[in-house]
């Protein structure tokens, strides 16, 4: 095997395994077929979306889906944007966020490291299928 292509396999399967289980070993190397998700993947969103809705009834449980979307949504994103960054590399929730609200941010973003928008959140509080 020619010395890039095997320096090109090995960055790949460090990263495949570096993962533990959130990307296929397609995804490490970049290929693979278009269509639908693999069944870990959604998964993962599966649970996350049930952890924002819980989220959303933990900050607003008077509220209406709206209002709990909204509460979520901003609740959300200023703990991604004030702790995620230090938060990101623990492998589980650390003491001080678990059993709060904020340790379900925590969770959230690890199960899906992206930032959701608030229609989306609303999208899921209402039990509509988001990726």
């Amino acid at each position: 095997m020619p010395r890039d292509l095997a320096a090109y396999a090995g960055l790949a399967i460090g990263d495949y395994l570096a993962a533990e289980g959130r990307i296929t070993l397609c995804h490490a190397f970049h290929v693979g077929p278009s269509g639908p998700s693999p069944w870990h993947r959604i998964e993962r969103l599966d649970r996350r979306d049930e952890l924002i809705r819980r989220l959303g009834r933990v900050l607003a449980p008077e509220g209406g889906a709206g209002t709990q979307a909204q509460a979520a949504a901003e609740y959300l994103a200023r703990y991604r944007a004030a702790r995620w960054a230090r938060d990101r590399e623990t492998r589980t929730c650390p003491p001080d966020l678990a059993g709060k609200p904020v340790g379900l941010c925590w969770e959230i973003s690890r199960l899906h490291d992206r930032p959701l928008g608030p229609r989306q959140i609303n999208n899921i509080i209402n039990g509509r299928r988001t990726s």
